[in-house]
């Protein structure tokens, strides 16, 4: 009598674990780095509130630090949104493995986070008219 396996006869059997996709921990060390960016350049940009105005009349170095603060907190938040967008487009664009309608709300989320880094941006650039003399 010949012996059949026993996956014929519908018994479960472990399938073999997926090996990781390559690529994961460059994909990984491009969120958190963006994340730690957005983070430092936030709390720049707040920091300026906690700093109090000087009372005597000439202020102007009060009024450099807080512009530097101001430039310093852009531009890390300007590293840290192109390196999201850039790490959206890897993922929606490198991973065919994905279904398309998570690709796309990648994309999608990405152009999100674009368009809040900009309004939010200008508003924050006007402040600086009104510190500048």
């Amino acid at each position: 009598m010949e012996r059949i396996p026993a996956q014929q006869f519908g018994t479960p059997y472990a399938p073999k674990p997926s090996q990781p996709k390559p690529g994961n921990g460059i994909v990984l060390a491009m969120l958190i780095t963006a994340a730690v960016l957005v983070l430092i350049g936030t709390i720049l940009l707040e920091a300026r509130g906690i700093i109090e105005r000087p009372s005597s009349s000439p202020h102007a170095d009060y009024d450099r630090l807080i512009a530097r603060l101001t430039f310093a907190g852009h531009v890390l938040l300007a590293v840290g949104v192109v390196l999201l967008v850039l790490l959206g487009w890897i993922v929606a664009i490198m991973r065919p493995d994905m279904p398309d309608g998570v690709r796309r709300n990648v994309l999608i989320a990405t152009a999100i986070i674009v368009a809040a880094w900009l309004v939010f941006s200008m508003l924050t650039l006007t402040e600086i008219y009104y510190i500048l003399p």
